[in-house]
């Protein structure tokens, strides 16, 4: 028999922002002793609760507006790998619509280059900058300004550049990896791209096989989230006693 310890207070609830105003307005850190800090997206009043009953409430009243990263974009690609060198994308699509087959079939990494400006107020030390790539299939590894940032593989595809950024223009390059099934199809369409792909796996496609969307599909954003802490009280405000540990079995 071992006797229940008594556990750490953690967070059990945290409201969010409904989900048609844009998804997740509030990242949490781990509950710290009588506070919680968190990062809100937009302005409104935010709620925590944690397993011991103690409540928080703060209100951001003002947020940074997003800022959208467009184009042009210029995508280059690898040499002897059937795409062209280079394109320009006036907006982000798939690769897999694009009018040149090089690109349509096209499986590799593919780089995206863009640059934008940065106001000097939300490029201040210590001030979150988050990329959000939106859609990137299937790798993104992320460049600013010549420096590696980071490499997203999941959603939410999010990375803070606050390290990275400076004020005024800052470079931004993303290379996305694809899968290989859509120069596999391509090659199988074309027996004259069949060299580009050496693999065993070929049985397993037919010229009919659906492609896999490709490429940066976005929209790509820079969000500035407000940094903030909650402050902790109980219900009646003071501090809720652990839950006393169960008795122990008589012998």
């Amino acid at each position: 028999m071992f006797r229940a310890e008594e556990r750490e207070d953690h967070l059990v609830a945290v409201n969010e922002a409904p989900a048609e105003q844009g998804g997740r307005a509030i990242e949490v850190a781990s509950l710290q002793g009588d506070s919680v800090p968190v990062r809100v997206s937009r302005p409104g009043t935010y709620r925590v609760e944690s397993a011991r009953g103690r409540r928080g409430e703060i209100a951001v009243a003002e947020v940074p507006a997003d800022q959208p990263v467009e184009g042009p974009w210029r995508v280059t690609f690898p040499k002897n790998l059937g795409a062209p060198d280079e394109i320009v994308m006036e907006t982000l699509a798939d690769w897999t619509g694009h009018t040149d087959p090089g690109v349509r079939y096209f499986s590799g990494t593919a780089r995206y280059h863009t640059r934008f400006m940065l106001p000097e107020a939300l490029a201040a030390a210590g001030s979150p900058v988050i990329l959000d790539l939106g859609v990137a299939k299937e790798v993104a590894e992320v460049t600013v300004n010549g420096r590696k940032a980071g490499v997203l593989w999941q959603a939410p595809a999010q990375l803070d550049l606050s390290g990275f950024v400076q004020a005024g223009e800052n470079q931004l390059e993303i290379s996305v990896t694809n899968l290989w099934n859509n120069r596999l199809v391509g090659a199988l369409q074309d027996p004259s791209q069949a060299a580009i792909t050496r693999t065993n796996l070929k049985d397993r496609f037919t010229a009919a096989s659906p492609l896999l969307p490709s490429g940066l599909l976005g929209p790509v954003t820079l969000r500035f989230p407000v940094a903030a802490t909650i402050p902790l009280e109980s219900p009646s405000g003071t501090d809720v006693a652990a839950p006393p540990a169960p008795d122990r079995p008589k012998d």
